[in-house]
């Protein structure tokens, strides 16, 4: 097999250099393949465009029908300037059409771009992205741990999907709504301000937030999917994957894990899980 097209490569770890030592033996003749330092912006950059890259791969449709990974620039880029009240301007085009004046990626400032990213990672995770290609290219290399991960930590608590268990008003704090995901749901709609160019506290475990309703999302949707005789295979391979990703946090994993494989079995309590997992999130 060929490979044709870009991909950048953050060698972060082992398993992203051989990656790209595999992309390379199979690059198109002719190829260019440079490496050069890693520069902030340009990490920015490959982030932003592994993501989109994830969108348009993904089954996601805008305006009735899938989109390409420029479509979903423009789409982003637009929303998170109206989130981030930046505005913009409509205007008649050339021919009689309507263009939207946006600004460019490629000016953003480094606090500019951490805060599309920001958003850009919430759209996905809203929206059930899953990001494969973000993941690949080595841009989710674990952070040290946050100053408040006990405090996010999975409580021993009964499975609802056990035998004659239901969530309790004790697992959801009294609220039925407790476990919504309320900042997904608020930056994937536009109320998000522009970070700092190194995120605080705050802003870490709003992405950590973000990460474990995706970890739910995902492996919900993997323990319904078809043919049934290969959920359990994705389930546990979920599992390694969300490991990965929440380093800090197996606890969880494990969690939603054991209630994803409960639903592969008994689809129809997909709900009620969804909402059990949802308010172990911090």
């Amino acid at each position: 097999m060929t490979v044709h097209g870009r991909k950048t490569f953050f060698l972060v770890n082992d398993q992203v250099r051989q990656n790209a030592i595999e992309m390379v033996r199979h690059a198109a003749p002719e190829s260019v393949v440079t490496v050069t330092p890693k520069t902030r912006s340009n990490e920015q950059n490959a982030k932003i465009h592994a993501m989109l890259s994830d969108l348009a791969r993904s089954d996601l449709t805008w305006a009735g029908k899938r989109r390409s990974m420029e479509e979903w620039k423009a789409l982003i880029i637009s929303g998170h300037a109206v989130a981030t009240k930046h505005g913009g301007e409509v205007v008649p085009g050339i021919e009689g059409e309507f263009v939207a004046i946006r600004e460019s990626s490629a000016t953003m400032t480094v606090s500019r771009a951490a805060s599309l990213i920001e958003y850009l990672q919430a759209f996905c995770a809203a929206h059930g992205v899953e990001l494969r290609d973000t993941r690949y290219g080595g841009f989710t290399e674990p952070s040290a741990p946050p100053a408040d991960a006990a405090a996010v930590s999975t409580p021993p608590a009964q499975n609802p999907m056990d035998a004659a268990a239901t969530p309790s008003a004790a697992d959801t704090g009294g609220d039925e709504e407790a476990g919504a995901s309320v900042p997904v749901e608020k930056a994937a709609h536009g109320e998000l301000s522009a970070p700092a160019s190194e995120p605080d506290d705050e802003d870490k475990a709003k992405i950590r937030r973000m990460l474990m309703e995706e970890c739910i999302t995902n492996m919900l949707r993997d323990a319904t999917s078809e043919p049934a005789a290969e959920r359990l295979g994705k389930i546990d391979k979920g599992e390694h994957i969300w490991k990965g990703e929440l380093p800090y946090h197996h606890g969880f994993v494990e969690k939603v894990a054991e209630t994803a494989r409960r639903i592969a079995a008994k689809p129809g309590d997909k709900a009620k899980a969804r909402d059990y997992l949802l308010a172990k999130v911090a």
